[in-house]
């Protein structure tokens, strides 16, 4: 049995994702992490223990931060990515449409 709790990151203070010696195993989704600047992203993977997985999805280019350079996503990918426990995916295509494709392409 598998069970989906959905909340934002104003809940998670003190929490824990997962438990320390491995009796409950979460998969842990956070989703626009490109308009996460870097305390609420250190704050979302400060809560997750060992035996969890966690899968950060963002996309640079759609970041809707006030100040876009505030995001932390592109410097954590960074920070992580040499790990061994980390695997970075980069999607290379859009599967939305030509009208996603071109509003990523827009400069101005």
């Amino acid at each position: 049995t598998a069970y989906i709790t959905c909340m934002t990151d104003s809940y998670n203070r003190g929490m824990n994702v997962g438990e320390p010696d491995g009796s409950k195993k979460v998969v842990y989704i956070l989703d626009e992490s490109q308009n996460m600047n870097r305390s609420n992203l250190v704050k979302n993977l400060t809560r997750v223990c060992d035996f969890s997985k966690t899968i950060v999805i963002g996309h640079h280019l759609q970041n809707d931060l006030k100040n876009p350079k505030d995001s932390a996503f592109v410097p954590m990918l960074e920070h992580f990515k040499s790990r061994e426990w980390c695997e970075v995916c980069t999607l290379t295509e859009n599967f939305r449409g030509d009208v996603s494709w071109w509003a990523d392409k827009f400069d101005g």
